[in-house]
């Protein structure tokens, strides 16, 4: 793997373009301590997966608009925020909260200027899709500040380590060698999430290339992925500041600097 090279502030990158799992819960209160142990090997529920046999899915494929429009609503998010009040780790929560909404969003129309907050209804930037299922995951924060930013900032406002890569390669190395973990990653002019999944990383984003939907690619194979010449990554579940507001249910602030 080459050697990784720090973010510098300075770097100037285009705008982005916008601008069943049940948990065992504890409805007592929130440990002031927030504890992380990095995601357990065995929080998937699949085998290790074949790359070259892997294809994409969607598991509400056969619901109407309204059906994934209310299992979002009555199911997705309230779990979310019940895993927000488990016995979980933060960092553990976390990752299963967010990635059982990104599914209900699959197909959903990506538009440079959409900010639906409604999955398969209107349409969705990619900067949109990354603060609104943070936001629906249980983060309290102003998505329209979040998405609006530089692909560069919105990373360095809500990830821990965050680090400057120009070969995809590397990134997808540098995943791998992790522990399980969800990152933000900032692309030339576009942002999404990237996300190791039973020793693969995978690229969850509302694409502007294709069909131009939200959809969930191998990352080595993701057109976005490829005709990018810098990738901005920030692991999300090493910010245990994030973390523990996420937890406590208190305001994560936008700097928009």
């Amino acid at each position: 793997m080459r050697k990784i090279i720090p973010l510098l502030l300075s770097v100037a990158l285009l705008p982005c373009c916008s601008g069943d799992y049940r948990a065992e819960v504890s409805t007592n209160a929130v440990a002031a301590v927030v504890k992380t142990d990095t995601p357990a090997v065995n929080i998937d529920t699949i085998d290790v997966l074949c790359a070259s046999e892997w294809k994409f899915e969607d598991p509400h494929a056969d619901l109407t608009k309204k059906q994934v429009l209310d299992l979002y609503n009555q199911d997705l998010k309230p779990r979310a925020h019940e895993l927000r009040k488990s016995s979980f780790s933060a960092d553990t929560a976390f990752y299963l909260a967010l990635k059982q909404l990104w599914p209900a969003w699959y197909g959903t129309s990506w538009d440079f200027n959409g900010y639906t907050h409604k999955p398969r209804d209107g349409q969705i930037a990619c900067g949109y899709f990354v603060s609104t299922t943070l936001r629906d995951a249980g983060m309290i924060l102003n998505r329209y500040d979040l998405a609006k930013l530089y692909s560069h900032a919105i990373c360095t406002n809500i990830c821990g380590e965050v680090q400057e890569y120009y070969i995809l390669e590397d990134v997808v190395s540098y995943i791998r060698s992790r522990p399980k973990d969800i990152y933000i990653v900032g692309l030339d002019s576009h942002v999404g999430f990237l996300i190791k999944e039973n020793e693969e990383v995978f690229f969850v984003h509302s694409n502007y290339l294709g069909a131009s939907t939200v959809t969930k690619e191998l990352a080595m194979q993701s057109e976005a992925l490829n005709g990018s010449d810098v990738y901005v990554l920030g692991s999300i579940l090493s910010n245990s500041d994030i973390l523990s507001k996420w937890r406590g249910a208190q305001e994560i602030k936008i700097s928009k600097d």
